[in-house]
């Protein structure tokens, strides 16, 4: 099982309606946006799976599931939730395309990572690129400069790309072609990238609408 969501943030209302009586209260004590972050990453996995998954989180913070055999990886933004589900490890980061990494480029890419791409958005994947590893690694105290690099990107075609389609509300099915899933009208490519002592991993990234999506699934 390999699954990915890309969705608009579900209505309070709704997302409560999937939620534990321990999780709404919780849920109270935080800011309205958050709050409805915190509910609806929950509802989406709930439906994926079923209504009795339990979701708690472990040593170093990640959720994951206690009474599924599958792993959950969750990012959010302004305006979208990204969830991965898979038998096997996974993580995903969603950033938004206004967003300015430019003003900290130097705080998580070294010289040669920047010399890398010119690409006028290849801070936003390289940004949800070292932070999608971060997840993935699983480990406290990794810094973006010295632990998590970059080693290659690669964009498609737009010639060369497969003729896709997505709808948001639906799972992007990674098994075993994923690029069959994204819009045609949508670019997407691959990076490269590894943590320190380890070996590189194949990341995809792709673009819809004002968002940017990596994720890495094994």
């Amino acid at each position: 099982m390999k699954q990915l969501f890309v969705e608009a943030s579900l209505p309070l209302e709704e997302a409560a309606q999937w939620a534990t009586d321990e999780e709404r209260a919780t849920a109270c004590n935080f800011a309205a946006a958050r709050e409805r972050e915190y509910l609806a990453w929950r509802a989406i996995v709930r439906r994926a799976i079923g209504r009795d998954a339990i979701i708690a989180y472990n040593s170093v913070g990640a959720p994951i599931l206690t009474n599924y055999p599958f792993r959950i990886t969750v990012s959010h933004c302004r305006g979208r939730i990204a969830v991965g589900i898979s038998d096997r490890p996974c993580a995903v980061d969603i950033e938004r395309t206004d967003r300015n990494f430019r003003r900290i480029l130097s705080r998580y890419l070294t010289p040669e990572e920047q010399q890398l791409s010119a690409h006028p958005l290849f801070p936003a994947i390289a940004w949800c690129t070292k932070e999608t590893l971060y997840k993935y690694a699983g480990r406290q105290s990794l810094d973006l400069l010295d632990d998590l690099h970059i080693d290659e990107v690669s964009f498609s075609e737009a010639d060369a790309r497969p003729q896709l389609h997505e709808v948001l509300s639906c799972p992007v099915d990674l098994e075993p072609n994923f690029h069959r899933d994204i819009a045609s009208d949508r670019w997407c490519g691959t990076l490269l990238a590894h943590c320190t002592g380890t070996d590189p991993k194949t990341l995809h990234f792709y673009r819809t609408e004002e968002f940017i999506v990596v994720f890495l699934f094994e």
